[in-house]
C-alpha cells in the first residue's frame, strides 16, 4: 500500500518573496525558501517591512473611517439592524488590523512571546490563531477589495466662485454629499494646519524655514506631522505666516496631551466654555484646511438628521451661536474632528438648570388636629 504524501501548506520566503511549500509536521517550519536565503538574510541586514506597516496603516485608517460613519449614523437615530450591520463591519476591519499587526510584528523579528504581551493570550494560542497562510490570505483579500474600491472625488476649494463671492459664502455648486473623511489626532490636527498656512503663503518651505531662521528639512518634518514643534517655533511659524496665535495655540496644546489622557475639565463659567468651544471648532476648521460653507453643508447633510444652512454653519464658527449637541457633533464629524473629546465642554456651556428659592416656596399650612368634641 503506497504511503501518502505527507500535507503541505504554502508560504512566503522572508528575504525574496517567492511561495514554497513545507510539510506540516512537529516543530517550527521554515521561514526561507532555500539556505541561500537563509543565508542571505543573516548578512543583508533587517528585513524591509514597508508592506507591513503600510497594511497596518491602511487598516486602522478604514476602521477608523468606519467609526467615524457609526459616530455619524448615531446623531440620527438609525434602526437598531443598520447600528449591527455598522457594527459587524467594524469586527472585519478589526480582524485585517489583526492580521496586519502580526504580519508587521513577525517581519520586524518580534517573538510570539513578545506580541501577545498584555492581549490577554498565551503566545502558542496567538500562534495557532494567526498562522502565516491565514495572514497572507486575508491580507491579499483585503489588498484586492481595496484596490477595487471606488475612491471617492471631493472637490477642490476654491477662492472664489463664478458669482465673485469669497469661497467662505459659497453653498450650491458641486454635488449634493461629499464623503466622510476620518477623524484627525491632534498631533494630525496641528500638522494640517501648519502645512496649510505655510501653502498660503504661496511661498516655498525653504522661504519660510530661512524667515523663521529652521532648516528646511525641520520644517518639512513639521509640516509632514512626523515630529512636533515647540512652543517658540509655533510662534515664530505665526509671526511669519501671519497666523492666529490663540487658535494655533488650542491645537498646539491638544497635540502635548498624551493619547491616553483625556482633554483638560471645562471652565464652570459657560460663557468661558462657549468661547472655548469656538475656538476649538475654529482651529478644527483651520486644521481642516478651511472648507467654505458649502462644504461643511454638504458633508454635514450625510444622515438623516434636520438640515443645516449655510447662515447657521457661520454663525457657529464665528462664535455667535452654540447649538444643540447634534448639530455640534455633525460639524465636528465634518471638520473631522472627534465629537466624544468636546461633548463635555459643550455640556459645560448650558446654563444650569433653574431651582426653586426656598424663598419663592410657597408656605404650607400647618396641619391643626380637629379639637375634641366637648
Amino acid at each position: 500500500m503506497p504511503i501518502p504524501a505527507p500535507r503541505q501548506h504554502f508560504r512566503k520566503c522572508t528575504q525574496c518573496g517567492n511561495p514554497y511549500s513545507v510539510p506540516i509536521g512537529p516543530g517550527r517550519p521554515r521561514a526561507h525558501c532555500s539556505d541561500k536565503c537563509r543565508y542571505a538574510s543573516r548578512t543583508s541586514g533587517p528585513p524591509d517591512h514597508v508592506e507591513q506597516d503600510q497594511d497596518l496603516q491602511t487598516a486602522t485608517h478604514d476602521l477608523q473611517l468606519e467609526v467615524t460613519r457609526l459616530i455619524s449614523q448615531q446623531l440620527s437615530e438609525p434602526p437598531t439592524h443598520q447600528i449591527l450591520q455598522q457594527l459587524l463591519t467594524i469586527e472585519n476591519l478589526v480582524e485585517d488590523a489583526k492580521a496586519a499587526a502580526v504580519a508587521r510584528g513577525r517581519a520586524r523579528g518580534e517573538s510570539w512571546k513578545d506580541m501577545a504581551t498584555g492581549t490577554g493570550s498565551s503566545p502558542d494560542h496567538l500562534r495557532k490563531r494567526w498562522t502565516p497562510d491565514r495572514v497572507t490570505r486575508r491580507l491579499a483579500r483585503v489588498r484586492t477589495a481595496r484596490a477595487a474600491r471606488p475612491t471617492p472625488c471631493i472637490p477642490a476649494q476654491r477662492t472664489a466662485t463664478h458669482t465673485g463671492h469669497p469661497a467662505g459664502d459659497h453653498t450650491d455648486d458641486g454635488p449634493d454629499h461629499i464623503p466622510l473623511k476620518p477623524t484627525q489626532t491632534p498631533r494630525q490636527q496641528l500638522a494640517c494646519a501648519l502645512s496649510f498656512l505655510q501653502r498660503k503663503t504661496a511661498r516655498s518651505i525653504k522661504e519660510t524655514a530661512l524667515d523663521m531662521g529652521i532648516s528646511p528639512s525641520h520644517l518639512s518634518r513639521l509640516l509632514a506631522g512626523s515630529r512636533g514643534p515647540s512652543w517658540d517655533v509655533v510662534r515664530q511659524f505665526a509671526a511669519v505666516c501671519e497666523a492666529d496665535l490663540t487658535v494655533l495655540r488650542v491645537l498646539w496644546e491638544d497635540a502635548q496631551r498624551p493619547p491616553s489622557h483625556a482633554p483638560a475639565p471645562p471652565p464652570a463659567d459657560p460663557t468661558a466654555a462657549a468661547r472655548q468651544l469656538w475656538l476649538s471648532l475654529k482651529s478644527l476648521h483651520l486644521a481642516a484646511d478651511s472648507p467654505d460653507l458649502g462644504t461643511i453643508r454638504k458633508v454635514c447633510s450625510l444622515g438623516a438628521g434636520r438640515p443645516l444652512n449655510a447662515g447657521e454653519i457661520a454663525r457657529i464658527l464665528k462664535g455667535d451661536h452654540v447649538p444643540d449637541w447634534e448639530t455640534t457633533a455633525r460639524i465636528i464629524l465634518a471638520l473631522r474632528g472627534r465629537p466624544a473629546e468636546l461633548r463635555a465642554l459643550w455640556q459645560a456651556t448650558q446654563p444650569a438648570p433653574q431651582t426653586q428659592d426656598a424663598s419663592d416656596e410657597q408656605p404650607v399650612p400647618a396641619r391643626t388636629e380637629p379639637e375634641p368634641e366637648p
